[in-house]
């Protein structure tokens, strides 16, 4: 018997007939219906008129329509049509497979009930293969009752990881042959599906069923000058247009927009004062994990003042000059005089060789700084001659140091190696950034009349020359924290300039002024990271469970998302980190 719905065929042979309809067709449509024959009495007064037959040419349109549904309906009743038939139940052990991984997330509901009615349905034993929850486990796949599987796969949710084919192949070993196999597909050839898939065919029947809505992916995001630029993947059954959303910490929405799916990625236009408030870019349509972009430090454009009021008339000896070269294409840089910047509210100040600063202006600018901004310091003659001052991480001497010239040695001046507690840890340090001159730390003695003034925070020392003298220091004030260059912008005291690593290193450094958010440093360090906050199958934001694993500093740069350590921010010894889904 052949069952479409509730409809049952006895005979299905018979539907065969239905091919030969379309020469009926043709054959009905050629031939004029035979005239009907009538008597008429007054037509005696037509008998010696020239007696000419009129047929149509052809048979009418809605005549033909009717022949042919009376010929289809007579096939269809030889055929044996049974409503709700008595189907003789399959015995045979059931496999319900579900990939369960984000990537089915967009249509979960519609394939657990699906899944659950085919288990309730089921007369015999009944098995269930996760495809990504069930990685890890051991020992051969439990048997359950029809109504056990459904009340699990009901209660079932998307986990926020990828399928895991390879793991699923090894389930299948051990399992009797002769299975009845139903496979709810996320559509997507992860790597080994092929083989699971050879597996499933060779443990019994499968039959495929695909999710009707897949899911869209987020795997980059970069800050522009506009907003963001989006890399979208889309899975084979999902919308070639979709709403992305920019929200916040608390999940909240700032901004939405439709785009196109394309190869090339997609614009997301945002206004720079949004921009500092948004955590995360997600699908708005079709939600899952691998949807959700969580964005850390780097991935915003930091809100940035330039104190330096007048064009310089001779730029190419201008701290101000190369700063503002390095920062524009990354931040929002702006630059003006000191007053101007305090008070629009910025991420960041940076302040190039400058000397002492008139009383309203360190003020303000202290002010700035206690209350979380970060200030950013450049060093130069000006700046020795300055002395003393909260706004200087350390008490600096009088006179810079030369460590490079005409009689030193090859390595004199090289920037040494960063530390794996630096903002600056992983950079390449090229071979010609060199430095000639750096401002030098005063001896312990000498700083007793600054510790008065100064917040009793640590010094730190992010960088040093390859002879151990600090090159870039820092010292928290307040909420904030000052950072110092110990040497100039320009190529006044050094080469960094012309290297590309002082563009590098600025950008480490302002990246810990997007702190508005969900922060993440680019660096790892020494203590591991503990899950702060995570994501779940469909992408939203919950706290972590106690059993996820934290990430150690030397598998952060190659760490897939796994159950144990799912997509999240981690942190730990003041250093964060973003995992993503995709």
């Amino acid at each position: 018997m052949l069952t479409l719905g509730p409809l049952g065929i006895t005979t299905p042979l018979a539907l065969l007939a239905l091919a030969a309809l379309p020469l009926i067709w043709l054959v009905i449509r050629a031939l004029p219906p035979a005239p009907r024959e009538q008597i008429f009495p007054p037509t005696a007064l037509l008998a010696n008129l020239p007696n000419t037959e009129e047929t149509p040419k052809k048979t009418p349109p809605w005549l033909a329509w009717f022949r042919m549904v009376a010929l289809g309906l007579l096939v269809l009743g030889f055929s044996g049509p049974v409503l709700n038939p008595v189907v003789t139940p399959d015995a045979r052990p059931l496999l319900i497979v579900i990939d369960d991984g984000w990537t089915s997330a967009p249509s979960w509901r519609t394939v657990t009930d699906e899944a659950a009615q085919t288990a309730r349905a089921a007369t015999g034993p009944v098995r269930l293969l996760w495809t990504a929850s069930g990685r890890g486990q051991s020992g051969p796949l439990e048997v359950l009752s029809s109504n056990q599987a459904a009340a699990r796969i009901l209660a079932a949710q998307p986990k926020p990881v990828l399928p895991d084919p390879a793991w699923a192949t090894s389930a299948l070993s051990g399992l009797p042959k002769g299975q009845r196999i139903i496979w709810f597909s996320d559509g997507v050839a992860h790597l080994g599906s092929k083989d699971f898939a050879g597996k499933l065919t060779q443990t019994g029947t499968v039959r495929l069923r695909s999710v009707p809505q897949g899911a869209v992916a987020i795997t980059r995001a970069a800050a522009t000058s506009e907003g963001y630029s989006l890399g979208l993947v889309a899975g084979p059954a999902a919308s070639r247009s979709q709403r992305l959303e920019a929200v916040n910490s608390r999940g909240q929405r700032l901004r939405e927009t439709t785009q196109a799916i394309v190869p090339t990625g997609v614009s997301f236009a945002l206004e720079s004062v949004i921009m500092r408030d948004v955590a995360a870019l997600r699908t708005g349509d079709a939600r899952s994990a691998g949807g959700v972009y969580l964005l850390d430090a780097f991935d915003r454009r930091v809100r940035t003042g330039l104190i330096a009021e007048r064009q310089d008339d001779q730029p190419l000896l201008s701290d101000a000059h190369y700063l503002e070269e390095a920062l524009k294409t990354s931040t929002d840089l702006t630059r003006a005089n000191l007053t101007r910047l305090v008070a629009a509210g910025l991420d960041a100040l940076i302040l190039p060789d400058a000397g002492e600063l008139a009383p309203q202006d360190r003020e303000a600018l202290e002010r700035f700084v206690r209350a979380g901004g970060l200030l950013i310091r450049t060093a130069g003659p000006k700046l020795l001659a300055a002395g003393p001052s909260p706004l200087i991480p350390t008490t600096l001497l009088s006179e810079p140091r030369t460590v490079r010239g005409a009689m030193t040695w090859d390595n004199a001046g090289k920037v040494g190696v960063f530390e794996p507690t630096s903002p600056f840890a992983g950079l390449a340090i090229p071979d010609d950034a060199r430095v000639t001159q750096v401002a030098v730390i005063a001896p312990d003695t000498g700083a007793a009349a600054a510790a008065s003034t100064r917040d009793t925070q640590t010094l730190q020392i992010w960088a040093r020359l390859s002879d151990g003298t600090p090159l870039v220091t820092a010292r928290a004030l307040g909420k904030g924290k000052v950072v110092l260059f110990h040497t100039t912008a320009g190529p006044a005291w050094s080469d960094v300039a012309f290297s590309g690593l002082q563009v590098a290193m600025l950008r480490r450094v302002l990246a810990q002024a997007a702190s508005s958010a969900i922060p993440a440093n680019f660096v790892v360090g020494t203590d591991p990271l503990k899950p702060v906050l995570v994501l779940d199958g469909f992408g939203a934001f919950r706290a972590p469970d106690p059993q996820i694993r934290p990430i150690r500093p030397e598998e952060a740069q190659t760490l897939r998302p796994s159950l144990d350590q799912p997509p999240g921010i981690y942190e730990g010894g003041g250093v964060r980190w973003v995992l993503q889904a995709a």
